[in-house]
């Protein structure tokens, strides 16, 4: 008895510190998680970003510990910071293992993000005068845009890739490709989105000499775009090269006076280098067809001192370039020695994890010598009924037989009292049984990941669909309370995918397959199909959803 009781304590102990070890996993990710959402709540107000220890720290994280999604998210975030910070090479290098991360098998893989590293990606190579990489990247953000029906982000992708043409001086594929990509932003983001683009092929109309197309595409700028004051007649700060444009529209029409007012706005409102440079220029050609050499050659020399500055800046952006390459190869050296850093910890992890997983197989066995007792425990309730309907129909037989004889009352006694004592015993053991289910049935139905599932069906909750995090949590209750039903579930033999799982944990906690399908953002017909393959997954049988939840439910282990 007392090798018993020290038995049962052995097993709760282990229990205890496997609940714990995992308990301090999840925390962990919880709080890694939150970082990785405030950093890309910061992206996404287009915050500077310039902690790279904290984005290093979660990349870091996250390929040990992460699903290729939350990998794809760490990488990205690394990659913007390293672009903020000016280190292009890096931040490439960043997003190229964002993207390779990517798991575009899977059903639920980031498209979404996917996209968006491949768009940073194409930015940071124009940034750097490599259009045709720029290209590819950007095909490459266009298609995964599509593959997450995020029709808007792959029109303003593909209408960004204009200016990688222009600068290719590819003037009329870009004059070409803007009539029909005009027409589907027109249709799927409304005038006001479709107008924001209108000035990219103005430069290649010109180019190509179509000036009245070009012309047509300005008005639509002025007119739906919201950037134009059409009362002050001026544009948006920070716009103002779309003076030097229609002034170029009007000096190609012969409109001297009105092409002159938009070169002068442009010198008098654009103080950058880039405007003082072309609307000097604009005047300069603006005289020399006027046939005015004096004011001509002023602005031709001023475009002249320009120009000289701008070979001077490109100069300095070559530099730039050249010392970013270099400090890229400084990078690749400082990676290699935090890959020794890091191979020694993950040696040390490696140990930690083996003894983890020792733990794991002890607490396995655990269950199984419980398992085992169970089996045992239902042997012997089975084997007690059998001798009490034995002794039951002895009783009837020798009842029949004499019941006035003494020696034959005493043997009937005898037999009644140990029937008495059996079922006894029975009603002790059943009752035991019906105890330890309803034990496990409520820490299920109580759990606080039940609270929050059932709190996402009220009409006052913010969010409904449940997140793969919170997925996550759920299996990893049935884990703890129901070890048979989480090995039946999650096991590779026979495939659930994680959603699948989630669908008979949902089932197994009672709720419907309508408040299933609100829970997985998936309409009844999907669960219904869904239901009807884990059905024949599972117990090899066909059925409905009824069924499945039935044999679900009577699982108690």
């Amino acid at each position: 008895m007392k090798s018993q009781c020290h038995r049962h304590f052995l097993h709760r102990i282990l229990a205890l510190c496997c609940l714990l070890l995992a308990v301090g996993c999840a925390d962990r990710k919880e709080q890694m998680l939150a970082q990785l959402a405030e950093l890309e709540r910061q992206n996404i107000a287009d915050s500077l970003m310039t902690n790279d220890s904290l984005a290093k720290a979660l990349v870091t994280y996250f390929d040990d510990h992460g699903t290729p999604n939350e990998r794809l998210r760490a990488h990205y975030i690394l990659g913007r910071t390293y672009a903020d910070l000016g280190e292009a090479p890096a931040a490439i290098d960043a997003y190229l293992d964002a993207a390779a991360c990517a798991d575009t098998t899977a059903a639920d893989c980031d498209y979404h993000t996917l996209s968006r590293v491949y768009g940073q990606m194409a930015n940071v190579f124009y940034g750097q005068n490599l259009m045709q990489e720029s290209l590819d990247a950007s095909d490459n953000a266009v298609q995964y845009a599509w593959k997450d029906c995020d029709t808007l982000q792959a029109l303003g992708e593909q209408a960004l890739q204009l200016t990688a043409y222009e600068h290719l001086q590819m003037y009329t594929r870009v004059a070409s490709r803007f009539d029909s990509l005009f027409t589907s932003l027109t249709r799927f983001g409304g005038i006001q989105f479709a107008a924001k683009y209108c000035m990219l092929p103005v430069f290649s109309l010109h180019q190509t000499g179509d000036y009245a197309k070009a012309h047509h595409y300005i008005r639509i700028y002025e007119l739906h775009s919201g950037y134009y004051d059409s009362e002050k007649d001026s544009i948006e700060d920070g716009r103002e090269v779309y003076y030097y444009h229609k002034g170029m529209n009007f000096l190609y029409a012969q409109q001297y006076d009105s092409a002159e007012l938009c070169f002068r706005k442009e010198l008098s409102q654009g103080k950058d280098f880039n405007n003082q440079n072309a609307a000097s220029k604009g005047l300069a050609l603006l005289f020399s067809a006027n046939s005015l050499p004096d004011s001509a050659a002023k602005y031709a020399l001023y475009s002249y001192s320009m120009n000289d500055s701008l070979y001077d800046r490109v100069a300095m952006e070559t530099v730039a370039r050249t010392k970013a390459v270099n400090d890229y190869t400084r990078y690749q050296k400082l990676s290699g020695k935090e890959r020794e850093l890091r191979f020694k910890e993950e040696r040390r992890n490696h140990l930690m994890t083996m003894a983890f997983i020792s733990i794991i197989v002890i607490f396995g066995l655990c269950c199984a010598y419980m398992w085992n007792r169970k089996k045992i425990a239902d042997r012997d309730i089975q084997n007690k009924k059998d001798e009490l309907q034995r002794l039951q129909k002895e009783l009837r037989d020798i009842r029949e037989k004499e019941k006035d004889s003494q020696e034959i009352q005493a043997l009937l006694n005898e037999k009644e009292m140990l029937i008495h004592s059996l079922r006894s015993e029975l009603s002790l053991l059943t009752q035991s049984e019906l105890n330890a289910r309803e034990e496990k049935e409520n820490v299920l139905l109580e759990s606080p990941i039940t609270g929050i599932i059932h709190s996402r069906l009220s009409k006052s909750a913010r969010q409904v669909k449940l997140g793969v995090f919170e997925q996550n949590k759920l299996l990893a209750l049935f884990k703890d309370t129901l070890p048979k039903f989480y090995l039946l579930i999650s096991s590779q033999t026979h495939g659930l995918s994680l959603s699948e799982q989630c669908i008979c944990c949902l089932y197994r906690l009672h709720f419907s397959g309508k408040e299933i399908a609100f829970l997985l953002g998936k309409t009844p017909a999907a669960i219904a199909q869904n239901s009807q393959a884990i059905l024949q997954k599972l117990f090899q049988m066909s059925g409905t959803g009824k069924m499945l939840k039935k044999k679900l439910e009577e699982i108690y282990q």
